[in-house]
């Protein structure tokens, strides 16, 4: 299933164990296709602590990248599988940023395109993803899961 976060997540200063989908991810355990909108103070924009030979997979923030300490987790195990990450970031309008590693950061023009998605699904009839279209140029359009929208175009 898909999971979406557009809450802040309050935690302690230097909590690991935070994320704005997920606290810990388990041993063998796959989180894949979520998105995190909203921020916090400590941990992970998508996942808190990723135990060994857990896999996170197409995953997307688009919450300030200074939020969570600028990280895609807090903290990983050995063997743990990350494909397909992907954050937003200013970068091109002009503001200093930090990169997320294991992530690719994507401006807003570049989350409107879905061929910067490597391996995202956004099949129109029954996809995983959907990107709404804005009304002006200056909008942070962002996928969102296919089968949580709640107004069509």
């Amino acid at each position: 299933p898909q999971n979406v976060n557009y809450g802040y997540i309050y935690s302690s200063e230097g909590a690991t164990k935070c994320g704005g989908i997920i606290g810990i991810v388990h041993e063998n355990a796959i989180i894949e296709d979520c998105l995190n909108v909203g921020g916090g103070v400590s941990g992970g924009h998508i996942a808190g602590e990723m135990d060994r030979q857990s896999n996170m997979l197409r995953c997307l923030t688009v919450a300030d990248e200074d939020e969570f300490g600028g990280r895609i987790y807090s903290s990983k195990g050995n063997k743990v599988n990350l494909e397909n990450l992907y954050y937003y970031t200013e970068q091109a309008e002009g503001k200093q940023t930090r990169s997320m590693s294991d992530a690719t950061g994507l401006t807003v023009e570049d989350m409107r395109d879905p061929s910067k998605f490597a391996n995202w699904d956004f099949n129109e009839s029954n996809g995983r993803w959907f990107i709404p279209k804005g009304n002006e140029a200056s909008e942070r359009t962002y996928p969102i899961p296919y089968h949580s929208i709640h107004v069509k175009q």
